[in-house]
């Protein structure tokens, strides 16, 4: 299997519809442009996801707070809904699986933004508890910034266990993710184990 290949068409298949909708309408309505480019990424997960879990768009309600609006709602179908109507759905947050905030284009400031947004989300989510929900943002474009001023972004945004965002991806070949322990020390200790451990005998 050409595993590298088929992954490399997924993101071809993206970048192609991305835009489909601009070539129309140009800059007449971003408002449109915008959904479009939400519509696809829930179009791709729905193709790719198990049918255990829907993908929709909409809001987590607990019996004091209401999120803002959720671009791309990851929900364990097996887990009963407030409100469908078409795409739009209200959960409570035990039935989320993740969240995922879409962007056109990424900067520092943006995903800083984002982060922030869905920070708030996830404090409803996860304080439910709901510790198996995760945290994401897309964007299709990267603009201005290196890798250290998105970190920097993002953990100013979202500094907490509780509202973290779990994986950033920005453009076709940037992909930052969370790690509650250090992979590479992890490597290690799963390599040998007494080079972290020098008093084992």
């Amino acid at each position: 299997m050409r595993t590298q290949a088929y992954f490399q068409s997924l993101t071809a298949e993206v970048e192609a519809l991305k835009d489909r909708v601009r070539y129309l309408i140009e800059d007449a309505h971003w408002q449109t442009d915008g959904e479009w480019k939400e519509s696809v990424i829930r179009q791709v997960l729905r193709r790719h996801l198990p049918q255990s879990v829907s993908v929709s768009r909409g809001f987590v309600i607990t019996a004091t707070a209401t999120s803002r609006q959720i671009d791309v709602l990851i929900v364990d179908s097996s887990k009963p809904v407030l409100f469908r109507d078409g795409d739009l759905v209200f959960v409570t947050p035990d039935a989320v699986l993740g969240v995922i905030e879409v962007k056109s284009r990424a900067t520092p400031r943006i995903v800083a933004e984002a982060a922030a947004k869905l920070a708030d989300t996830m404090l409803l989510v996860r304080l439910h508890p709901n510790t198996r929900a995760f945290a994401g943002l897309f964007a299709f474009e990267q603009g201005d910034g290196g890798s250290q001023a998105y970190l920097s972004a993002i953990a100013g945004a979202s500094p907490r266990w509780e509202n973290r965002l779990d994986f950033v991806c920005i453009g076709p070949s940037r992909f930052i993710r969370y790690w509650q322990l250090n992979p590479d020390l992890w490597s290690v200790r799963k390599r040998s184990p007494d080079r972290l451990h020098p008093s084992r005998g």
